[in-house]
């Protein structure tokens, strides 16, 4: 059914959908204006927030070598 290897590839593929999901909604809440505007602001943020966080670059154990 899925051509993924990795329980790390189906996770980050999940992730990415879920952070794309989460910014488009705070997007179409910006635009529908009031008090919505401000919760979509704050979705956002928090959807950078975590793309940042994820696609930090990571120390190297010697176990991961």
């Amino acid at each position: 059914m899925s051509n993924y290897r990795t329980k790390e590839q189906i996770n980050s593929f999940g992730l990415g959908m879920f952070i794309m999901v989460l910014f488009q909604c705070g997007w179409a809440l910006c635009n529908l204006g009031g008090w919505t505007m401000w919760l979509g602001i704050l979705m956002i943020i928090f959807s950078v927030i975590f793309v940042w966080a994820y696609t930090m670059e990571k120390p190297k154990n010697q176990e991961d070598e």
